[in-house]
């Protein structure tokens, strides 16, 4: 057996579906546009300007921003084009996207609700693509195939690195034996499959662990990575709220790395 022989869009799926965390419906998205635009969308921030300074944008006048939240790189990246699409499945996002734009004079973005699972025939080809943070979806494959075929020049993607979006000691404390995400080396012997010559390099950000409102706040926040947890999970978690989380006095820093995975369309 050689690496030609591995099917990776069905390995993605199988792994995909042994994750812990199931696809979010939108409204749970919603709940958090406001919020996101605050802690994630400021242009100034480390993960935007590193997300943005490599991409080679000659002769593109049209971007289209795929699973863009509230503008965190289609807002930034708007003066540098004619028309900007910015497609999302939480209508608040994009509610909060138009007001962000309305806020800083920019008329030239078009919001599209759409999620990566919908019919794309009436989404605009652009000249350069994006997917920001917006990569963990359930067919690997086709999501891939729809971002090439409306790039006409560029398409630009983070994946994860890590296997968990949630701190390993908690993972630890569950004593779950999880197999974590699907990581961003799918997606790079996908497009090698399917005739592109992806580019890999990486984005690292310290990122503040802000301690969270209270024990019903940290129970949440685990959820909200991993899924439903049961009483005895929960009595697990309550423990190591009381040992680690509620005795800070202050915020911690970690680093959290993602895989900027780009390539050009023009075979």
């Amino acid at each position: 057996m050689i690496i030609d022989d591995i099917d990776f869009a069905e390995l993605y799926r199988s792994h995909i579906g042994q994750a812990s965390r199931r696809s979010k419906p939108a409204e749970d998205w919603d709940k958090r546009a406001e919020d996101m635009a605050k802690s994630c969308a400021n242009p100034n921030d480390p993960y935007v300007r590193t997300f943005i300074k490599p991409m080679i944008l000659d002769g593109a006048a049209t971007l289209l921003d795929v699973g863009c939240g509230p503008g965190t790189i289609a807002l930034p990246l708007a003066s540098k084009f004619k028309e900007v699409y910015a497609l999302d499945y939480s209508q608040k996002m994009l509610d909060v996207l138009k007001m962000r734009a309305k806020n800083e004079n920019i008329g030239n973005v078009t919001t599209i609700l759409k999620s990566w699972n919908d019919d794309w025939r009436d989404v605009p080809q652009c000249d350069i693509a994006v997917a920001s943070r917006a990569t963990m979806v359930d067919d690997l494959k086709d999501a891939l195939e729809k971002i090439s075929n409306k790039a006409r020049l560029w398409v630009y993607t983070t994946f994860t690195v890590d296997r968990h979006f949630i701190d390993p000691k908690i993972i630890a404390c569950l004593r779950r034996k999880a197999v974590g995400f699907p990581n961003y080396i799918y997606a790079v012997n996908l497009l090698h499959a399917m005739g592109y010559r992806p580019r890999v390099d990486y984005i690292t950000t310290t990122m503040c662990k802000k301690k969270p409102a209270g024990l019903e706040g940290f129970l949440s926040s685990v959820v909200w990575s991993v899924g439903d947890i049961s009483e005895e999970e929960k009595k697990k978690l309550k423990n190591y709220y009381q040992e680690h989380v509620d005795v800070q006095e202050r915020s911690d820093t970690f680093e959290r790395t993602w895989a900027y995975v780009y390539w050009s369309t023009m075979k």
